[in-house]
């Protein structure tokens, strides 16, 4: 099966069993990815959406991967973003 085949079936199936716990099957999760820059330095965040819509937001810096921010979980994108770049200002402001 092709990934449109795959993605088309997942997508197609009625309404009663979308988001419906499967075991042994696999879950599709929604990812969004941002870069945040502050100060000439730069951040990829990446915030997943689990199929039950709780969001996790992880950071890193964009030239040291070593340079990374706690995750932050919510059900609120506004405020998980929020919380995450205060996080990144506030370490930025101490190097």
């Amino acid at each position: 099966m092709t990934m449109d085949g795959a993605i088309e079936s997942m997508t197609s199936q009625p309404k009663s069993q979308i988001g419906q716990h499967r075991p042994n099957k696999g879950q599709l999760f929604k990812l969004s990815q941002y870069l945040y820059v502050i100060e000439g330095r730069s951040f990829t965040i990446q915030v997943q959406e689990s199929p039950r819509g709780v969001l996790t937001a992880h950071a890193e810096s964009t030239s040291d991967p070593h340079e990374a921010i706690r995750p932050i979980s919510g059900s609120d994108l506004k405020e998980v973003l929020q919380s995450l770049t205060n996080d990144i200002d506030q370490k930025v402001s101490k190097w």
